[in-house]
């Protein structure tokens, strides 16, 4: 779950843990609304928090943070490539529907 403050904003999280689950990432899946996808990023950079759109099938909001917060917010078509404006040590990827839920500087609380 996701929350801001006391506001759930999506109730269906799936963490991607392995090195193996975040390189395959939602490649040839389809995502639904209130799902979010929750990669825990090796450590705070940039570089790390690089994503690619390559296979997949749909869209995407990508949605990076650092200690919770969100620093960048992206709308990510397929076949393309995404770099955040600042460090970030998590990702969350879910539906574009999801977009007026988030704004940079947001604070979130995953559950």
């Amino acid at each position: 779950m996701i929350k801001h403050g006391k506001k759930v904003l999506l109730t269906t999280t799936i963490r991607l843990t392995t090195i193996t689950q975040q390189a395959q990432g939602l490649r040839g899946k389809t995502i639904r609304p209130q799902e979010a996808y929750i990669f825990t990023l090796p450590m705070t950079s940039r570089f790390f928090a690089t994503v690619d759109m390559f296979f997949m099938k749909q869209p995407l909001l990508l949605i990076w943070l650092n200690n919770k917060t969100i620093v960048d917010i992206r709308e990510a078509q397929p076949w393309s490539i995404h770099l955040p404006k600042e460090p970030a040590n998590m990702l969350i990827e879910t539906h574009l529907h999801n977009k007026k839920k988030f704004h940079v500087g947001q604070q979130l609380t995953i559950t």
